[in-house]
Parts: structure tokens; C-alpha cells; sequence
């Protein structure tokens, strides 16, 4: 047999014997085993491909809660190999989209495309950045320096040693140009209509229950938060939420271990405070999609000052988090609850609601209050 032809036979001893752990292995520098690109090999490339298409059968077929994490993350790793040959493959950027949503449980873009961020959230599955490799480059070819410093952040996390990862890095901070965000001083709100982020909103339901101790919350200044009439909105109900249910996860892993604490009450207690504070502040905003643009056009003016910020973010996390800290973001802006909140802060300005302001101690608020207030009339206070 030629080369090529034993290369393809490895693949489907892997596949018959279903080692797919060892068969993404053999799929890493495909283009080294392969003429992707040729057309003297066609029936060859045929029968590799269907090779992969058997494995991704099989695998959706044994999906279980147990295996479901490893087994998309080998079906992605499959569908990239294949559209590698095939680019137009819509039927497998379809699934990769499937198990991605499946995977972060966001909303399906009904324009078929693949965002950024989908790629990012594809990355955390697999931990495979050969894509994300070749992105960097196009973008930079193309001169889309965000998108490719946003890409390389990924790459960087974790495969920090790739060749010429330092070169791409100096091209881009060469190129990528940005506003630098004027400084401000911070007025202590007192008497004031102020919206607050979801942060603040979790701190102000985040005091200890009995003997457990919430230790993320972030310290507030409890007397500023009372001198003031507050107001939460939608994306902030919804971000606190779902942040709720992460800490419910936390409370029973802490309480399985700890067998004296009262998991159904600790819950139970956070969930009712949760719907007091709903009750008491929140506000309704009639927002359309249309209403981020001119937020997502105005923090796209601040792009280094943006990576910088959340470089301070996820600094010491682990790279896990790190990644689902990126993939919340698009091209490195904020994430989009927080420019969905500063949005609904506009919207219920210019409807004649009589909001003094946002609160929040996120830098994506804070560094550019000054500018905030310049470009959309909204004062930016911090609770100390």
C-alpha cells in the first residue's frame, strides 16, 4: 500500500475498534498524512471520509449523561477533520452547532452561521485550537486585528508554546489601535434612581445562611446601597438567575460533603431572597435588538483596553474558566449582558423613567465612565 493508503487504514482500525481517544490522535497534522487539496487521491479521500462519518454515527448513537462531554468533543474534533476536505459541508457545521448549544444551552443563530464565540465554546469540548490557529492567521491576513487578538487568546491559553504565537502577538498590538478611556472621579451616590449589575444584586442576596458562608461576594458598602432607590432589569434578573443556579450546584456539592448543613434550606432561603429582591426592584424594559448596537459600536472603539481588563479578569483561573470567560464575549468586548444592561439603562432614559444612573464595581463600567457619560448621558457610580 502507498503511504496515504496505510494512513487511512490506521483510521479505520481506530474506528472499527472505536479507540477514539487514540483515532483524534492520528487525526492531529491530517494535512501532513493527506493531500487534502489534491486530485489524484479522490476515491482515497472518499473512503476516509466515510470512515469519519461511520465513527460519528456510532458516537451520537452512544451518547449517555456519563460520556456526553468526551464523546462531542471527539464528534467536533470528526466534523473539523471532514470539513477540512469538504468546507461546505452545512450538515456538520449544523451538529457542531447542536452540540455546542446543547453543551453552553444558548440559542441557536437561525442564520446558520458559526460566531466567534461558538468556536470558543467549541474549543472548551475539545481543547483542539487547530482551527482557532488557522483563524489568527486569516484574520490577521485580512487586517481583522480583533477578531484575531480575540482567537489567539484561546490559542495562547493552551498551547502557550506555539511556534511563532510571540510574532503574531507584536503584529497585532502593532496594528490593533484603540481609544484610551478618559479618567474619572467617582461621586458617592446618595438620593439617587440607579439601576445596579447583577454583581451587586448577588452580593445583596449573598449574606451568610446560618453557618455557610458565601465566600465570592463581592464586599459593598451596605450603607450607600440604602441611600438609594435601586432598580434591577431583565438582563440583570437573568443573569442573577442563572448565577443562582450555579450556586445551588456549589451549596449541594458543599453540603454533600458536609453532612450537618441543611442543603434544601440553604437553597430555599437564597431563592426566596432572590424573589424579594425581583419584587421590590425590578423594572421592565421594553429592548429590542436594535438597542446594543450603539453599546457594541462604542466599546468597539476600546478594544486594547478591553483585553487588558480581561486580562486582569481571568488571570488566576483555571484555563477551563478561562475559556468560558472568553467565549462569553464577542471579539473581546464586553459580555453581552453587561452591554444589554447598559442598553436597558439608555432605553429607560430616553422613555422618561427619571434613572440617575448605573451602579457597578465591573472596570467594563467603571474605566469608562467618563466616556459613558460623554457619549450616552449616563452617570456610572461605584457602592463605596
Amino acid at each position: 500500500m502507498e503511504r496515504e493508503e496505510k494512513y487511512v487504514q490506521k483510521i479505520k482500525n481506530d474506528v472499527d475498534e472505536r479507540l477514539y481517544e487514540l483515532l483524534t490522535l492520528h487525526l492531529r497534522d491530517i494535512d501532513k498524512k493527506i493531500r487534502i487539496h489534491s486530485e489524484e487521491n479522490i476515491e482515497l479521500k472518499r473512503e476516509f471520509i466515510s470512515v469519519l462519518e461511520r465513527a460519528i454515527h456510532n458516537l451520537r448513537e452512544h451518547v449517555t449523561s456519563f460520556n456526553r462531554l468526551s464523546y462531542y468533543r471527539y464528534i467536533i474534533i470528526l466534523c473539523n477533520t471532514i470539513l477540512r476536505f469538504d468546507t461546505k459541508r452545512q450538515d456538520l457545521k449544523d451538529m457542531k452547532k447542536e452540540l455546542v448549544e446543547d453543551f453552553t444551552h444558548s440559542d441557536s443563530d437561525e442564520h446558520g452561521f458559526i460566531p466567534l464565540n461558538y468556536q470558543m465554546n467549541e474549543v472548551r469540548i475539545t481543547y483542539d485550537v487547530d482551527y482557532l490557529t488557522y483563524l489568527v492567521q486569516k484574520y490577521i491576513d485580512k487586517g481583522y486585528w480583533a477578531q484575531a487578538l480575540y482567537c489567539l487568546k484561546a490559542v495562547d491559553m493552551l498551547e502557550p508554546d506555539l511556534e511563532g504565537i510571540d510574532g503574531w502577538y507584536r503584529r497585532i498590538n502593532k496594528n490593533l489601535k484603540g481609544l484610551t478611556p478618559k479618567q474619572t472621579d467617582y461621586e458617592t451616590p446618595i438620593g439617587k434612581r440607579l439601576v445596579i449589575d447583577s454583581n451587586i444584586a448577588i452580593s445583596m442576596i449573598s449574606d451568610d445562611i446560618g453557618r455557610y458562608r458565601f465566600k465570592e461576594r463581592q464586599d459593598i458598602n451596605r450603607d450607600i446601597i440604602s441611600s438609594n432607590t435601586l432598580f434591577i432589569t431583565p438582563s440583570v434578573r437573568d443573569e442573577v438567575q442563572k448565577h443562582i443556579e450555579f450556586m445551588n450546584v456549589k451549596i449541594s456539592k458543599f453540603c454533600r460533603n458536609n453532612p450537618s448543613f441543611d442543603k434544601d434550606g440553604i437553597c430555599s432561603e437564597l431563592h426566596s431572597r432572590f424573589e424579594d429582591l425581583e419584587k421590590m426592584y425590578f423594572v421592565d424594559v421594553d429592548m429590542n435588538e436594535e438597542g446594543i448596537v450603539p453599546v457594541k459600536a462604542f466599546y468597539s472603539q476600546y478594544v486594547p483596553t478591553l483585553a487588558g481588563i480581561m486580562d486582569e479578569k481571568i488571570g488566576r483561573l483555571y484555563v477551563s474558566h478561562k475559556l468560558r470567560k472568553l467565549a462569553q464575549r464577542e471579539d473581546l468586548l464586553p459580555e453581552r449582558g453587561d452591554m444589554g444592561l447598559l442598553s436597558e439603562v439608555i432605553t429607560l432614559r430616553d422613555n422618561g423613567s427619571s434613572i440617575d444612573g448605573l451602579m457597578s464595581l465591573d472596570k467594563d463600567f467603571t474605566m469608562f465612565s467618563g466616556d459613558i457619560k460623554e457619549r450616552f448621558g449616563i452617570d456610572v457610580f461605584v457602592p463605596y
